[in-house]
């Protein structure tokens, strides 16, 4: 009884960690513009996402907004 039991569980995590295969997601590799809203929404204390409604940085890059050593900086040069 004890061999049936054994193979019973090992056969209910294999067939959990087969079906589990095919659910890896891709990551979604992130723009630039996304890294920066994201930057933005830690400076502002928002969860990620608030600001998802924004699809264009304009010409704000990653490299200006490294520049600013502080978010109050970084939010006054992007007007907030």
């Amino acid at each position: 009884m004890k061999l049936f039991e054994l193979i019973l569980c090992a056969t209910i995590i294999f067939s959990g960690i087969i079906s589990c295969e095919g659910k890896i997601e891709d990551k979604h590799e992130k723009s630039e513009c996304e890294e920066i809203i994201e930057v933005i929404e830690d400076c502002m204390g928002l969860h990620r996402g608030a600001l998802k409604y924004i699809d264009s940085c304009g010409t704000i890059t990653l490299k200006n907004i490294s520049a600013y050593n502080t978010c109050d900086e970084l939010l006054e040069h992007v007007g907030l």
